[in-house]
């Protein structure tokens, strides 16, 4: 018997549901509008790879300085599609309600003062000379039935340096992600 990969084309969903958002921020929110703008037209254009469930590809404790050392783009800009059920569900994170999201897509593109999709991104170019990863969230809300643009994303700098977690050097927001 063969393995097949079964496409998840949560991509295509997703730019249905953005497409419809942006244009409703047009007229009171042309820079919202034209930043969805621009991740539409990045989620559109992108090579698109699947993860495993949970992006479970390496355990937590297993990484090494070389995995951040070699992490590259294989394209300039890629969606990552990732499947996410867990047995152990949490509708809680310390004093605040979560939704579940089962679907998850990764937007990522490698910072190049060629390519601003979002105005004043590059300026982290500024401080990271050897360039790295923008990395923006789109979720599915499994209680709307609804893709969500994340409020945030994160640069992954090349030249990373892989460090011991240290609880009483981590700011105090940090600290609340990673123990729950």
């Amino acid at each position: 018997m063969k393995d097949t990969i079964t496409p998840l084309n949560y991509t295509k969903e997703a730019i249905k549901d953005l497409s419809v958002m942006e244009k409703g921020l047009r007229s009171n929110a042309p820079l919202t509008s034209y930043i969805m703008r621009q991740v539409i037209d990045m989620l559109d254009s992108s090579v698109k790879f699947i993860l495993p469930n949970c992006c479970d590809i390496i355990e937590p404790e297993e990484y090494r300085q070389t995995h951040f050392d070699l992490a590259r783009l294989p394209y300039p800009v890629v969606t990552f599609e990732i499947p996410w059920f867990k047995d152990n569900v949490e509708t809680q994170i310390g004093d605040f309600n979560i939704s579940p999201s089962s679907r998850r897509i990764a937007l990522c593109w490698e910072a190049r003062q060629s390519f601003e999709p979002i105005p004043g991104c590059n300026s982290i170019l500024n401080t990271y000379i050897d360039g790295g990863v923008f990395i923006l969230p789109v979720s599915w809300s499994d209680d709307l039935k609804i893709w969500i643009l994340g409020v945030g994303g994160m640069f992954f700098p090349y030249n990373n340096k892989l460090t011991k977690y240290e609880p009483d050097r981590t700011l105090p927001a940090s600290r609340f992600v990673i123990d729950t």
